[in-house]
Protein backbone atom coordinates (compact mmCIF):
# COMPACT_ATOMS: atom_id res chain seq x y z
CA UNK A 1 0.00 0.00 0.00
CA UNK A 2 3.02 2.30 0.18
CA UNK A 3 2.92 4.08 -3.20
CA UNK A 4 -0.76 3.53 -3.97
CA UNK A 5 -2.76 6.70 -4.66
CA UNK A 6 -6.12 6.51 -2.94
CA UNK A 7 -9.09 7.82 -4.90
CA UNK A 8 -12.00 9.36 -3.01
CA UNK A 9 -15.49 8.00 -3.60
CA UNK A 10 -17.73 9.95 -5.97
CA UNK A 11 -21.50 10.23 -6.22
CA UNK A 12 -22.83 6.93 -7.42
CA UNK A 13 -19.97 4.87 -6.03
CA UNK A 14 -21.87 4.10 -2.83
CA UNK A 15 -25.50 4.82 -3.74
CA UNK A 16 -27.89 4.17 -6.60
CA UNK A 17 -29.42 7.59 -7.10
CA UNK A 18 -28.26 7.95 -10.69
CA UNK A 19 -31.92 8.10 -11.82
CA UNK A 20 -32.57 11.17 -9.68
CA UNK A 21 -29.36 12.85 -10.89
CA UNK A 22 -30.30 12.02 -14.46
CA UNK A 23 -33.64 13.79 -14.12
CA UNK A 24 -32.05 16.87 -12.54
CA UNK A 25 -29.46 16.95 -15.33
CA UNK A 26 -32.15 16.59 -18.01
CA UNK A 27 -34.09 19.50 -16.56
CA UNK A 28 -30.88 21.53 -16.24
CA UNK A 29 -29.77 20.77 -19.79
CA UNK A 30 -33.17 21.55 -21.33
CA UNK A 31 -33.80 24.66 -19.21
CA UNK A 32 -30.53 26.53 -19.45
CA UNK A 33 -31.99 29.26 -17.25
CA UNK A 34 -32.15 26.86 -14.28
CA UNK A 35 -30.11 28.15 -11.38
CA UNK A 36 -28.07 26.03 -9.00
CA UNK A 37 -30.60 26.82 -6.26
CA UNK A 38 -33.41 25.54 -8.49
CA UNK A 39 -31.44 22.37 -9.28
CA UNK A 40 -30.87 21.75 -5.56
CA UNK A 41 -34.55 22.32 -4.83
CA UNK A 42 -35.58 19.94 -7.63
CA UNK A 43 -33.16 17.29 -6.32
CA UNK A 44 -34.52 17.72 -2.79
CA UNK A 45 -38.14 17.48 -3.95
CA UNK A 46 -37.48 14.39 -6.07
CA UNK A 47 -35.66 12.66 -3.22
CA UNK A 48 -38.41 13.60 -0.76
CA UNK A 49 -41.07 12.24 -3.11
CA UNK A 50 -39.12 9.03 -3.73
CA UNK A 51 -38.66 8.40 -0.02
CA UNK A 52 -42.31 9.03 0.79
CA UNK A 53 -43.25 6.03 -1.32
CA UNK A 54 -40.20 3.77 -0.96
CA UNK A 55 -37.79 2.62 1.70
CA UNK A 56 -34.60 4.72 1.74
CA UNK A 57 -32.26 1.77 2.27
CA UNK A 58 -33.84 -0.19 -0.60
CA UNK A 59 -33.47 2.77 -2.96
CA UNK A 60 -29.83 3.24 -1.96
CA UNK A 61 -29.07 -0.42 -2.57
CA UNK A 62 -31.35 -1.18 -5.52
CA UNK A 63 -31.76 2.15 -7.25
CA UNK A 64 -34.95 3.30 -8.91
CA UNK A 65 -37.14 1.28 -11.26
CA UNK A 66 -38.17 2.57 -14.67
CA UNK A 67 -41.69 3.18 -13.29
CA UNK A 68 -40.24 5.25 -10.42
CA UNK A 69 -38.07 7.21 -12.85
CA UNK A 70 -41.17 7.84 -14.99
CA UNK A 71 -43.04 9.22 -11.98
CA UNK A 72 -40.11 11.44 -11.04
CA UNK A 73 -39.87 12.69 -14.64
CA UNK A 74 -43.52 13.72 -14.49
CA UNK A 75 -42.91 15.49 -11.20
CA UNK A 76 -39.93 17.39 -12.63
CA UNK A 77 -41.98 18.42 -15.67
CA UNK A 78 -44.42 20.23 -13.40
CA UNK A 79 -41.72 22.79 -12.61
CA UNK A 80 -39.44 22.54 -15.65
CA UNK A 81 -41.52 21.54 -18.70
CA UNK A 82 -39.84 19.26 -21.22
CA UNK A 83 -40.95 16.55 -23.63
CA UNK A 84 -39.75 12.96 -23.61
CA UNK A 85 -40.86 9.63 -24.96
CA UNK A 86 -40.21 6.09 -23.83
CA UNK A 87 -37.80 4.43 -23.63
CA UNK A 88 -36.15 7.10 -21.56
Amino acid sequence: MGSEILKPYQQGDLDSYCGVYCIVNIAYYLNNAMTEAQAIKLFYNLMKSLHKKHDVVERINLGTSSAEVGGLLEQARETFPFHYQKPY
